[in-house]
């Protein structure tokens, strides 16, 4: 019983250690204003780029999903299990929910709508939502009337 005891400490240590630099990645990723990468290979070479401890742990946690379902949608879902366990250790890595945020209004889903994701922990609020929105058409503004004046 001791050795089971030993092998979920050492398993709770290095998953603990990995999501702490994953989180680290997507946080530096983020602040020097990079969109959340949605591409899951594109991913993977973000993450193990920025920090090679992190090299196979994807892999690891993609191996440990359901392998009947497509390799690229599992991809995809992994993928978003990582940034939203990532979400989960540092409220500041909130590209991706701001993401699915601006995407959610763009199908016409209400603000309630919206707002019941942000609590499940899927989605920006609405608010953080409609002030992106307002910063996306403020830096288009800007930058037609900068090509404008340019040309």
């Amino acid at each position: 019983m001791n050795g089971n005891n030993n092998e979920s400490a050492q398993l709770s240590n290095f998953f603990n250690s990995q999501m702490g630099r994953m989180t680290r990645v997507f946080y530096q990723h983020q602040r020097k204003g990079n969109l959340p990468i949605q591409n899951a290979d594109e991913f993977v070479c973000l993450i193990e780029a920025h920090d090679p401890e992190l090299c196979s742990f994807f892999d690891i946690l993609f191996r440990s999903m359901n392998p009947n379902e497509t390799r690229q949608q599992l991809k995809q879902k992994v993928m978003m299990l990582c940034y939203q366990m990532a979400a989960l250790r540092n409220k500041q890595v909130s590209g991706a929910k701001a993401a699915i945020g601006l995407y959610m209004t763009g199908t016409g889903t209400s603000t309630a709508g919206i707002n019941t994701l942000s609590n499940m922990g899927i989605s920006a609020t609405y608010q953080t939502v409609y002030n992106n929105k307002k910063k996306i058409v403020a830096a288009h503004e800007q930058s037609v009337q900068k090509y404008i004046s340019d040309n």
